[in-house]
């Protein structure tokens, strides 16, 4: 028998990813919406669940390729060698600490103490490559199958499954000093049999042609009894209810108007109640749910099948991993995120996107960069895009009973965009800054307040007012985009003399001042460079709160100071037509705050 699982709501659709992930095509056909689930595969789930989560999340792999920077590090400055190998020698220290604590009597455990040992002697610069030698090492030791996997698994359920689960099944505290199978064996019976249960269920209901043949179902798995695998406790309410009905069409009218079906599976009947324990991300327990209970049954807020949790079970090998900061240059936190990505498009190429976008995040690429990459890479199969697409980031603390999710919708234009000009994007050097402004233009909302803020970055770190400048040619490039128009280049030349104004203003100043400076006796005078940031940061003022007759009063006077004649383009911030003020503000402002070009570089400013 297959089940279909749709995909509509985001939580199953990471599960139906993560089931792709772990099972061929032919073992799980994709269908357009979703997946066809069939019971045969659920012999291998628990297994193959485990050591997906040992391979995906393995800490050794995570380990040798953070400890990597470090040896290259001192191989490209051999005068930190020594305290390279001392941050090294910490990082294993407390990786050697949990191995002693649960192997202190294996050989594996006293190669790893006399590894430390040696690394403690690697001082010198010319012993920069001992580093590395000794990484190697600590891996090889580390990949032994019993520490890798213990390690690991614990890891994993405190990191990973725990934000989605809690303390369920083999998330309990208990249970971390349990071995691999002991894993696999309570998986087998918390999710696997009730799944299995209830589709032989489903099937026996489907085909039955005697009331008889049901009762006798629900007779023999009706206890819960953990040492027979094939008992399954929900079937015994069922058959209290049936019992009575001496028909088949009976019983199914029955369930089918009486019994509440599950809200993700349809065809399948509730078993069990949507709660903390389930999805904690999205849920709550049993006793605070009373606004989602159906007929005030506070027993049953949201009616779920074990199919479904099962499915849901498996949702974080459905999202991408990786740590994103939140908050200000001032006040900040690394939070660590699940993100899916999901469209219109056929399930099977939502799956293959998906795959692709957790390994780019693996490695390293910021959400912007991932995200051009993918549309990228479609737009090679495809030559253009019809879909737009739905992204969504993650985070969650179960203990703090806290859940950010941030929702993101990409329409068609923003995707032609990306696809004509997005790697323009990766001119944003700063990467916090370029991560706002993505995830802002993501939002349908006007990225001039993340420009704004990057310009005030620049003031202080004029090697940013390049960046700047490109977000603000960026932001305009969007906003025509939005407004339907095809070629979104249209005012980059104009973008670029603005900002080449604001340069030159820039070294009129700094030369006069500098001159001006010259001989004994001269009084003192704020230097060239002290002077533009007292004006960059009156301009900024101005443009943020939209004050055109402060700015143009600014423009005025900086121009009379270095004999200059005001271009007739500030004239236009005050026009409804031509360039808009937020532009032309934060094009002069990065040209005023920038450092001396090559010729290169005011290539790159000119053709973008």
């Amino acid at each position: 028998m297959s089940i279909h699982i749709d995909a509509e709501q985001w939580p199953m659709a990471a599960g139906c990813i993560g089931l792709a992930k772990l099972y061929s095509e032919e073992e799980l056909p994709r269908t357009a919406t979703g997946i066809l689930l069939r019971k045969e595969i659920l012999d291998t789930l628990a297994e193959k669940y485990v050591r997906e989560l040992i391979e995906a999340f393995s800490i050794v792999k995570r380990d040798v390729r953070r400890l990597e920077w470090y040896a290259r590090q001192a191989e490209k400055k051999p005068e930190q060698t020594k305290q390279c190998a001392a941050d090294v020698r910490k990082s294993m220290n407390d990786q050697y600490k949990k191995v002693e604590q649960n192997f202190s009597e294996t050989g594996e455990c006293q190669c790893l103490k006399e590894l430390m040992e040696e690394l403690k002697e690697v001082k010198k610069p010319e012993e920069a490559p001992k580093i590395r030698e000794t990484i190697e090492q600590y891996g090889d030791i580390m990949k032994t199958p019993f520490i890798n996997e213990k390690l690991t698994l614990n890891f994993a359920k405190t990191m990973i499954l725990k934000s989605f689960y809690g303390q369920t099944s083999i998330l309990q505290p208990t249970f971390n000093s349990k071995s691999t199978e002991e894993h696999i064996a309570q998986i087998e019976a918390d999710f696997i049999q009730p799944a299995k249960r209830e589709i032989e269920f489903a099937q026996i209901l489907e085909e039955a042609t005697s009331h008889k043949e049901i009762i006798t179902f629900l007779e023999e798995h009706k206890e819960y009894q953990p040492i027979k695998s094939h008992s399954y406790k929900p079937f015994k309410e069922i058959l209290k209810q049936i019992k009575e009905y001496e028909s088949v069409e009976n019983i199914r009218k029955y369930l089918n108007d009486e019994w509440l079906p599950c809200s993700f599976i349809d065809g399948f009947i509730s078993t069990q109640s949507y709660q903390e324990m389930i999805f904690s991300p999205l849920s709550f327990s049993k006793n605070k749910a009373v606004n989602f209970s159906w007929d005030f049954d506070r027993h049953l807020p949201v009616p779920m099948s074990a199919v479904a949790r099962l499915v849901m079970f498996i949702a974080p090998f459905g999202m991408a991993f990786y740590s994103r900061r939140l908050g200000n240059e001032q006040t900040n936190e690394s939070l660590r995120f699940a993100g899916i990505i999901i469209s219109q498009k056929h399930f099977a190429e939502v799956i293959k996107e998906n795959i692709t976008y957790q390994k780019m995040r693996g490695k390293g690429s910021s959400f912007e960069e991932a995200i051009v990459g993918l549309l990228h890479e479609s737009v090679d199969k495809a030559k253009k895009i019809k879909n737009s697409y739905f992204f969504l980031e993650m985070y969650s603390d179960y203990d703090m009973k806290k859940t950010l999710i941030d929702y993101y919708h990409m329409p068609a234009y923003l995707a032609r965009y990306l696809t004509k000009h997005g790697k323009a994007l990766d001119l944003l050097l700063h990467r916090d800054f370029k991560d706002s402004f993505f995830r802002t233009v993501l939002k349908g909302v006007d990225p001039k307040e993340i420009v704004f803020d990057y310009l005030r970055v620049a003031v202080t770190e004029p090697f940013h007012a390049m960046g700047a400048f490109h977000a603000t040619r960026e932001r305009k490039r969007i906003l025509e985009a939005k407004k339907g128009v095809e070629d979104m280049t249209n005012y980059d030349k104009t973008i670029s003399y603005v900002y080449y104004r604001g340069a030159d203003v820039r070294k009129e100043m700094v030369n006069d001042r500098n001159e001006s400076q010259e001989g004994e006796g001269v009084p003192y005078r704020a230097s060239g460079r002290k002077k533009l940031e007292g004006i960059a940061y009156r301009l900024l003022n101005s443009a943020k709160a939209g004050n055109k007759s402060a700015f143009m009063d600014t423009i005025f006077r900086i121009h009379m100071a270095v004999d200059l004649e005001v271009p007739s383009i500030f004239v236009d911030s005050f026009r409804e037509e031509g360039l808009d003020f937020d532009t032309i503000s934060s094009a002069f402002i990065a040209g005023l705050l920038g450092q001396e070009q090559t010729n290169k570089d005011k290539g790159d400013v000119t053709n973008g």
